[in-house]
């Protein structure tokens, strides 16, 4: 699933990715683990921006930003924040 997400990405196929990574988000065993959520929200985020739409992209890059403590993603949410608002 995850090459199948990749390479939709890869594609520009966005719905799949966006399909792919809600369901991710979404499942109830095994749940997610924080690693995992933060990648999803990630590229949700990327997603949103990429198919033009800002507010969804907000509330998943804010989700980065707040969550992603000292990873490089915490810094790519903030950045790509203040370019959207």
């Amino acid at each position: 699933a995850i090459y199948k997400s990749d390479r939709a990405r890869a594609l520009g196929d966005y719905q799949t990715v966006e399909t792919w990574n809600l369901t991710n988000l979404s499942q109830a065993f095994p749940k997610p683990d924080a690693l995992t959520m933060l990648i999803c929200h990630e590229r949700l985020a990327e997603v949103y921006e990429k198919m033009g739409d800002k507010e969804k992209a907000i509330v998943h890059y804010e989700y980065c930003a707040a969550h992603g403590g000292e990873t490089a993603i915490t810094e790519k949410a903030r950045t790509a924040l203040l370019a959207l608002k």
